[in-house]
């Protein structure tokens, strides 16, 4: 921090974020707005803008990025959906892909009898952990 300070530092690196997103990200603390989730394209910028809040502890951002993720869960992202919930205890956005999993437990499974059966998702292994602690998946 002490280089904030200093005049021999011109700038600061802000790394494992985009432009973009910390752009996002100041906006909403000078603004208390998010006009980003709004905008076509939104689902990537929601999803790092909530890592970025979550890092930096903006709740309320962090929440709304939550919000709007939980709204848009589809086959294709699922995954990507849990382990975003489960990487950043994001408990609306873990409720809502639960949700979505037991609504049509068939869609994730090539055959299955009513159970979603944890080898049949891919990415295989990466989320084995997570679906033993619900008795839906076997």
């Amino acid at each position: 921090m002490a280089q904030l300070y200093g005049t021999s530092v011109p700038c600061v690196e802000v790394k494992d974020m985009e432009a973009e997103v910390f752009r996002a990200m100041l906006r909403f603390i000078y603004t208390d707005t998010a006009p980003e989730l709004e905008r076509s394209g939104w689902q990537a910028t929601a999803q790092h803008l909530l890592e970025a809040a979550d890092r930096y502890r903006l709740e309320r951002l962090k929440r709304m990025c939550e919000e709007k993720v939980s709204t848009n869960i589809s086959m294709s992202n699922v995954a990507t959906t849990m382990a975003l919930a489960e990487q950043h205890g994001c408990a609306k956005l873990k409720a809502s892909y639960i949700e979505f999993i037991l609504a049509a437990p068939e869609n994730l499974c090539s055959r299955c009898d009513g159970r979603v059966r944890a080898r049949e998702l891919k990415p295989r292994g990466q989320y084995g952990h997570i679906m033993a602690k619900y008795k839906y998946f076997s």
